[in-house]
C-alpha cells in the first residue's frame, strides 16, 4: 500500500529522491515557485544564448528575408545538426535597430523569425553560444551564425520559410529627413517561452522585413534557449 505524506513547512530533496508533498499548518496542501521561471533549467547548464556583438550588425539587402537560400544572409540564426540528439526550445529573443542615422529619412523593419527545415549546412560558429551557468562560451551543441551566408545547404532546393513576426523596435520613415529623428524607447525581449522548437536539421533565425541599406544602420538580436533531449 502507497502512504502519501503531507509535511508542513519548507522541503528540501536531491536528485533520484522521493520528496514529501508540503502542506500548510491548515492541513491544507500548497505549491509555491521555488525560483525564476528559467532557473531549473539555466541551473542544469541547459541554457544558451546567442547575440551579436558590439554595435550590432549593419542592415544589408542580404538579410532580406528570400525564398532563395544562396542570396539569404540571416542577422542571427542558430542551426541543429541533423545528427543531434537534442532539441533546441526557444526561451527568449530579441531583434531591434539600435542606431540609425539621424539625418536620414529611412525605414526599415518587420523583423521576423525564418526557419530551414531537414537542411544540412557546414557553417561554423559566427556567433558562438553561450551557457547561462557556467557563463562561459563552450558546451553547446548548436551553431551559432551571425550575418553569415548559409554555406553547403543540402538538399539544394532546400528554401527558407517565414515563421511569424519577432518583437521589436523598427525605424519609421519621417516625412522627410530630420536631424532630430531617432531611436526611443527599450529594447523589448520576447518572451518565447518555449513556444518555437528546432528539431535536428533545422535553423531558426532572424530577416529583416524592409531594408534601405541605409550606412551606419545597425540591428541587435539575441536569442536565449534551451538544449531538451529527444
Amino acid at each position: 500500500m502507497a502512504i502519501i505524506r503531507v509535511k508542513t513547512g519548507a522541503i528540501s530533496a536531491g536528485d533520484g529522491t522521493y520528496p514529501e508533498l508540503r502542506g500548510t499548518r491548515k492541513a491544507s496542501l500548497t505549491k509555491q515557485d521555488t525560483g525564476g521561471k528559467y532557473e531549473e533549467a539555466t541551473y542544469r547548464a541547459n541554457v544558451y544564448s546567442v547575440t551579436t556583438v558590439g554595435g550590432g550588425v549593419q542592415l544589408a539587402t542580404t538579410q532580406l528575408y528570400s525564398t532563395t537560400t544562396a542570396t539569404f544572409t540571416p542577422i542571427l540564426a542558430i542551426y541543429n545538426l541533423l545528427t543531434n540528439n537534442k532539441a533546441f526550445s526557444i526561451l527568449q529573443a530579441w531583434c531591434s535597430c539600435t542606431q540609425t542615422p539621424l539625418t536620414t529619412g529611412a525605414q526599415t523593419g518587420g523583423f521576423f523569425w525564418v526557419s530551414l527545415t531537414g537542411a544540412s549546412i557546414t557553417n561554423t560558429n559566427t556567433a558562438t553560444p553561450f551557457n547561462m551557468y557556467t557563463l562561459k562560451a563552450s558546451g553547446s551543441s548548436a551553431i551559432g551564425i551571425a550575418n553569415a551566408a548559409l554555406l553547403g545547404v543540402l538538399p539544394t532546393t532546400t528554401v527558407p520559410t517565414l515563421v511569424r513576426p519577432v518583437s521589436g523596435m523598427l525605424q519609421l520613415t519621417p516625412a522627410a529627413a530630420s536631424a532630430t529623428a531617432g531611436l526611443t524607447g527599450n529594447l523589448p525581449i520576447e518572451d518565447v517561452g518555449g513556444s518555437l522548437i528546432v528539431p535536428p536539421g533545422a535553423l531558426l533565425g532572424f530577416a529583416n522585413g524592409i531594408s534601405n541599406a541605409v550606412s551606419s544602420q545597425f540591428v541587435s538580436a539575441g536569442i536565449v534557449y534551451e538544449e531538451i533531449p529527444l
